[in-house]
């Protein structure tokens, strides 16, 4: 993948309860909310996250620390 080419970019937010997720797309800055993904303890269902990883197979990774 060159320079300028799209790439698809997901971010994460992690929490106690819930994580902040996005996807978004680098040719046209813009970035586009997903549901809440309920945690367990600061646990995610590690099988439905990748599930969900898989459906919008991004590029790039962004993970966040909300404080």
């Amino acid at each position: 993948m060159t320079a300028t080419q799209s790439k698809s970019i997901m971010a994460f937010d992690f929490g106690t309860q819930k994580m902040g997720m996005a996807i978004g797309q680098s040719a046209i800055e813009s970035a586009n909310p997903l549901p809440l993904f309920v945690m367990k303890d600061g646990i995610p269902n590690w099988d439905q996250l990748l599930k969900i990883v898989k459906e919008w197979q991004p590029d790039l990774f962004i993970v966040g620390l909300p404080l």
